[in-house]
């Protein structure tokens, strides 16, 4: 393999100070310790969290004969993954699943600052089960359908924020009968933006641009039509069930695609007064979800000016009460929080990235390591060589690139903008380049923070 050693660049130098300008973040923060419960501190039963049950309460219900199961503790709370054997071949890998679910579950948690629960449980059904998805506080169960669909990786990530928001934090009925209500605009379009921006924390920023996008096209083809109406109107166009509206379904997305661009906005507008809308769904968790108490829309403004110390009537009146248009023009920030930012990209982009043989690949790095900022760590760069002979090639401090896994350097933590660690073309197959961080420098690969990029050479 002598001859890819010498294909791959060696100018990477990590221990220097660059400029951070990160824009893809881990979503965790630093220093994160997983035995905190948050709050509360003493979980419930799940059996209570099957109350507000839509659909089979089938969560747990698997034997590992038929289903590949995995279990992590998440602060506290057991989370598991099952998935029905017949359903492997028809979606991602299990492993790749299971860690965007337990990261996902991860998000929310700390969205929110705790989980009520004992337990948290994703099934993945067997293939032509029929029965529909189903959601409760403890968990979401989703057909081998859904499993294999392009739109999982979203869908899953809002029906998990959807156990907090939607199931434990619930809204009061206003007495209409309607399915949908003024509430919504949280209900669901902050459930909706939460889906997006975790899936791009899980799976990268690519994810999280291309998510926002779909909501602002949707939204931005509709403003002069019939659907251009006010959250208020939209709410009431849709009326009691869809039979009621021959137009539900676009009334629905327009509702859907305006409020989750409005949480956005919001989410901006509150990083002005150095809060985040992380900090309305941690209000609503503590002071509603947990103490059965239901929230309306008029309850939004009075908690928003107590985390702030300004008003934002003007804001909710204009953007929820009016169809006033959206001062956005497709451009998404995936606003950061006090977090560690980890991401390593191919040509640019978080792939997976397919050229031609001869074509220039440029792998680079870049981190923003926050809080932890000056932690001694282990860093890990290295390539994953199962397309060889040789299962790994690492990059090593000093030496560079060398046959074999092992670790980049001890050292400390340090913002990095953007470093390139190979520019040059590769040989046909396939290829992945991963970048981890462990905040334990032992030298074990336990990493706290990991992101990769794949590469196809045809």
């Amino acid at each position: 393999m002598k001859e890819l050693v010498l294909l791959i660049t060696t100018t990477c130098i990590l221990v220097m100070a660059c400029t951070s300008n990160v824009t893809e973040a881990s979503g965790i923060p630093c220093n994160d310790d997983l035995s905190d419960p948050g709050i509360p501190a003493v979980k419930s039963d799940y059996t209570e969290g099957l109350d507000d049950l839509q659909g089979p309460s089938d969560h747990f219900d698997y034997n590992l004969d038929d289903y590949w199961v995995r279990t992590e503790n998440i602060h506290t709370t057991t989370v598991s993954v099952a998935i029905h054997r017949a359903a492997l071949s028809s979606g991602p890998s299990p492993d790749e699943f299971s860690d965007y679910v337990i990261k996902c579950f991860h998000l929310a948690w700390h969205t929110f600052g705790g989980y009520k629960y004992e337990r948290y449980g994703i099934k993945v059904r067997a293939n032509g089960d029929t029965t529909t998805w189903s959601l409760s506080r403890v968990g979401v169960s989703i057909t081998a359908t859904d499993f294999a669909a392009p739109y999982l990786w979203e869908y899953i990530a809002h029906e998990i924020f959807h156990s907090w928001l939607g199931k434990l934090i619930e809204r009061e009925p206003d007495g209409s009968g309607n399915a949908f209500q003024l509430e919504i605009w949280i209900k669901e379009g902050a459930t909706t933006y939460y889906g997006i921006r975790h899936m791009g924390l899980a799976r990268g920023g690519d994810h999280y641009t291309s998510g926002m996008l779909s909501r602002w096209n949707q939204y931005s083809a509709n403003v002069g039509t019939e659907f251009d109406l006010s959250i208020d109107e939209l709410v009431a166009a849709v009326g009691v069930s869809a039979s009621d509206s021959p137009n539900d379904g676009e009334y629905t997305n327009m509702i859907y695609a305006r409020s989750s661009l409005i949480n956005y906005m919001l989410d901006m507008e509150l990083s002005n007064d150095n809060q985040s809308l992380d900090a309305l769904m941690g209000y609503l968790y503590e002071h509603y979800g947990l103490t059965g108490v239901m929230w309306r829309h008029e309850n939004i403004s009075p908690i928003l000016e107590s985390l702030t110390g300004r008003s934002y009537d003007d804001f909710i009146d204009t953007h929820i009460l009016t169809n006033a248009q959206l001062p956005l023009d497709g451009n998404f920030q995936l606003l950061k929080r006090d977090e560690f930012y980890i991401d390593i990209t191919a040509n640019g982009s978080d792939g997976p990235v397919t050229v031609l043989k001869g074509t220039p690949v440029s792998i680079a790095i870049s981190i923003d390591p926050g809080s932890c900022a000056g932690q001694n760590v282990d860093w890990w760069i290295y390539l994953d060589g199962s397309w060889s002979s040789q299962d790994y090639y690492s990059y090593v401090i000093p030496g560079g690139w060398r046959p074999g896994f092992m670790r980049t350097i001890a050292y400390q933590l340090m913002p990095i903008s953007s470093k390139t660690i190979l520019n040059t073309a590769l040989p046909v197959g396939s290829y992945f380049f991963f970048f981890a961080v462990d905040d334990n420098a032992d030298n074990v690969t336990d990493w706290t923070w990991l992101d990769f990029v794949q590469i196809n050479v045809q």
